[in-house]
């Protein structure tokens, strides 16, 4: 349920490593400083999420803390060179690539997991409770804190509300396996253990896959065909070091198809330089790509929308070129 087989995403991508890497300390692996190197460079929130969470296994384990120290130093090091650009050019600014817009919506996590998982969930934390193992608990008490930081004062920094969710129902899941173990091996009977297992499992899947199934219908596009069709002639028919302009939403689809660099995009987060360029943009369409001015100060030669304009070229549906 957490993004699905679909997506390769950098917050997929995210939380695949954080597992590993609290598997690589669970067994006293030194490697995991790598997972923290390679969080850094695909995905910060999560690499925030990962510090946030080994520190406090960390301390709970009472490992050799000054050795720890080091190994994340280390991972940040690794990951120091693809930011320092961003570090000269925006200096303390830089802390703001770690801001968030607030999303709208709060979730209730037990209406959104079904409080049949949630349940087993919560009967999870109580076993590792039991056995003194107390980093599950910590772990989501330290993530719960993002989330009500959010829920009480619309508050999203380091750790966005919605990724703290998905952390949150990734460690869910440690808990959920160690619950399901649990309620099977209350019983001796092996029958008894098997006949549990079926139900439980059965029960899982009566609950997950209509809701997973649901979820597939909760996709958009950004681009369509006829998108699609524009961008693959603009990559063989213009120069490959051209700069284009277009709709700033539609440009996140447009560099991975058409290689060619945008003027501007839409960001994740607020970034005061590209939203001033994004409404340089609409101003620019409104004004039905007249701005020839515009064109030549930024060196843009491509244009893809739709532009009335005789200085321009038209070489595709809604594609122009500066002659």
């Amino acid at each position: 349920m957490i993004l699905g087989p679909v997506f390769l995403v950098p917050m997929a991508l995210g939380l695949f490593l954080i597992a590993i890497g609290l598997f690589l300390i669970k067994i006293q692996s030194k490697s995991w400083f790598l997972m923290l190197a390679f969080l850094l460079i695909a995905h910060p929130p999560s690499a925030m999420a990962f510090l946030l969470i080994i520190n406090i296994e960390f301390l709970v384990l009472k490992q050799d803390y000054i050795k720890n120290i080091t190994l994340q130093f280390l991972g940040i090091l690794i990951a120091i060179p693809v930011y320092i650009s961003i570090f000269f050019e925006k200096g303390i600014g830089t802390i703001d690539y770690l801001a968030f817009e607030p999303m709208l919506g709060l979730v209730f996590i037990p209406t959104y997991l079904t409080w049949f998982i949630t349940i087993i969930c919560i009967i999870g934390i109580y076993f590792s409770l039991e056995k003194k193992n107390y980093s599950i608990s910590l772990y989501i008490i330290a993530l719960l804190f993002f989330i009500l930081l959010f829920y009480h004062f619309k508050l999203e920094f380091f750790i966005p509300y919605r990724r703290a969710l998905m952390y949150l129902f990734l460690i869910f899941s440690i808990a959920f396996g160690l619950g399901f173990s649990e309620l099977i091996n209350i019983f001796s009977n092996k029958k008894i253990k098997i006949l549990i297992f079926i139900i439980l499992l059965t029960a899982i899947l009566v609950y997950t896959i209509p809701i997973k199934i649901k979820s597939n219908g909760y996709f958009y596009q950004i681009i369509n065909d006829k998108d699609f069709k524009a961008f693959e002639f603009i990559k063989n028919n213009t120069d490959k070091n051209a700069t284009a302009v277009l709709d700033p939403w539609k440009a996140i689809a447009f560099t991975p198809i058409a290689e060619r660099k945008v003027y501007s995009r839409i960001t994740q987060g607020p970034n005061e330089f590209y939203e001033k360029r994004n409404k340089e943009i609409a101003e620019f369409f409104k004004g039905k790509c007249k701005n020839i001015d515009f064109l030549k100060k930024n060196n843009i030669t491509i244009i893809y929308g739709i532009c009335e304009n005789n200085k321009l070229k038209r070489i595709y549906e809604n594609v122009y070129v500066v002659e």
